[in-house]
């Protein structure tokens, strides 16, 4: 009798084993909006860290296409 209940739950069993389901469900998704957040969150506070975002000084490469080493120009 003992194996028979082991194997077959009873209807009390089965309501907490159903309650339980969808606490973890409820809590996976919980879990899942705080990881995307901060997934998010933590992408733009790199990005919005770079630090040539908020550089206003002039640039070191040259301005002039006919100066710059990458141009099909000759300055000859």
């Amino acid at each position: 009798m003992k194996f028979f209940l082991s194997i077959h739950p009873t209807p009390i069993m089965e309501k907490i084993m159903e309650d339980w389901k969808y606490v973890a469900m409820v809590l996976d998704r919980l879990f899942l909006w705080i990881f995307t957040t901060a997934c998010v969150v933590g992408t733009f506070g790199i990005i919005l860290q770079a630090p040539t975002l908020y550089d206003a000084r002039e640039s070191l490469t040259p301005v002039d296409k006919a100066d710059s080493c990458y141009s099909n120009y000759s300055s000859r």
